[in-house]
């Protein structure tokens, strides 16, 4: 699962209890990392049977933007070289699994996530038009339109489905269910939204971002994030969590198996 780069975000240590500290160079590493590890784990499975396919998940906030003035103010990027920048850590990270990770086949499902609009406000009708992460998966998928070990599926609506060793899964950022501070955290509201989006299409399992804590349930994952604790989220009274994205393992057999943190720092 990749979601929640904040590619462009400047968090410094004085403002976070130096819990943390982040910029464009510490993206970089942390996007290395994330595929290396990611591919430790792989190797690791392989122990026990055979790993021939990869979904790679790219769900959204993978850039910060220029939604709040501090941002304006301490950012080292404009949202469009964020882009760039984020685009780089992909293909790096895609190329190194292809060369190294003996797959047959890397799906990567793509969702745009409410960090990455180019509108004051997320919009529904065309968010994805209105979208730079969305551009980014277009150039993305050109990138790779002659390899026939990729597969690009961009969403343009909210939400995106999609069937891997005979379970439908469901992906989406996450920004549409809200978390209501209740003591239940995310679960509660976000099993009613499965419970209402089922209604339509039904699904194994449903993997999403946005809320930056690596969160394992009953037929969902929330992913972690890269960033790791920030000044907006302390403030919020957001428990700080460390810099990680999550992997699930899927058996055609028997279904999901391991759960994961890759960690990235």
């Amino acid at each position: 699962l990749c979601t929640d780069w904040h590619c462009g975000a400047v968090v410094k240590p004085e403002t976070v209890n130096d819990l943390n500290k982040y910029d464009v160079d510490i993206f970089h590493t942390r996007a290395s990392t994330l595929f290396v590890n990611a591919l430790k784990v792989v190797e690791m499975v392989r122990s026990t049977c055979d790993v021939n396919e990869m979904v790679v998940f790219l769900g959204g906030d993978l850039i910060d933007n220029w939604l709040h003035p501090e941002q304006i103010q301490l950012q080292e990027l404009s949202p469009t070289q964020q882009i760039i920048e984020c685009e780089k850590a992909i293909i790096r990270g895609l190329d190194y699994l292809l060369a190294n990770g003996k797959f047959r086949k890397i799906t990567v499902p793509c969702c745009y996530g409410n960090h990455g609009r180019t509108t004051m406000k997320m919009q529904a009708d065309n968010a994805h038009a209105t979208s730079y992460e969305w551009l980014m998966y277009q150039s993305l998928q050109r990138h790779y339109s002659k390899n026939d070990r990729v597969q690009f599926v961009v969403s343009s609506g909210n939400t995106l489905y999609m069937d891997v060793l005979g379970q439908t899964l469901r992906f989406l950022h996450g920004d549409a269910i809200k978390y209501g501070g209740g003591v239940g955290g995310i679960t509660v509201p976000l099993t009613k939204y499965i419970y209402r989006q089922d209604v339509g299409i039904r699904a194994d399992h449903t993997f999403l971002g946005h809320f930056h804590t690596l969160t394992n349930g009953s037929g969902w994952t929330v992913n972690g994030s890269w960033i790791g604790p920030t000044a907006y989220g302390l403030k919020l009274g957001f428990p700080p969590e460390r810099p990680q994205q999550g992997m699930k393992v899927i058996d055609s057999k028997r279904g999901f198996t391991i759960s994961t943190p890759i960690l990235t720092d």
